[in-house]
């Protein structure tokens, strides 16, 4: 299965200029922030977990909260892994409220290899491995679900990771390495 990566971000100069707007009051910066972020956030939030019905008013919400926070952002890491590290915070914390994880992920293949063909055994395929991805991914322990959501799904580096989950590097890397394996089918904790 390819993952499809997020676009790359934008000029980190011009997140920080935009940063620093929305930390002196111009909410014009909120827009643009919204306009560049929406679809990663939303994405990200998704990923996490969150009920479809709530992923928009959880990324609204994430954005909300930038005008609160963005005086904290010093600019050392990207706007946008920054962003993308409050809105996976913010998902988690809505999810404790629900059980269900990533099954969105697997309707959101299904729809695609429709899209793509119409039939029926290859459709079974498709259907079967997205489901089986799904279910690796849920049984992924939360800390290894970030790093891999964020990395494999998100696009982003590992640096940026770390600095959206207030780890180091090297701990992005090693959970990532961990998820990897136990993605694998037929890994210990994995399935056939």
């Amino acid at each position: 299965m390819s993952v499809v990566r997020a676009p790359a971000s934008r000029s980190a100069a011009a997140d920080r200029e935009l940063m620093a707007q929305l930390a002196a009051g111009n909410l014009s910066a909120l827009g643009a922030l919204h306009d560049r972020y929406y679809g990663s956030v939303l994405g990200v939030v998704v990923h996490a977990g969150v009920e479809r019905g709530d992923a928009d008013d959880v990324t609204q919400e994430v954005f909300l909260k930038l005008i609160a926070l963005a005086a904290r952002f010093d600019g050392r890491e990207s706007a946008r892994a920054w962003i993308l590290g409050i809105a996976w915070k913010m998902a988690l914390h809505r999810r404790r409220g629900g059980a269900r994880w990533l099954r969105m992920l697997g309707e959101v293949v299904a729809e695609v290899a429709s899209a793509a063909t119409t039939d029926p055994e290859r459709l079974a395929i498709v259907a079967e491995e997205a489901s089986s991805f799904e279910r690796r991914v849920a049984r992924l322990p939360a800390r290894m679900q970030a790093a891999f959501i964020l990395v494999e799904v998100q696009g982003l580096t590992g640096e940026e990771a770390a600095s959206a989950l207030g780890i180091p590097v090297a701990t992005v890397w090693t959970r990532l390495h961990h998820a990897r394996r136990k993605m694998m089918p037929g890994a210990a904790g994995g399935e056939r």
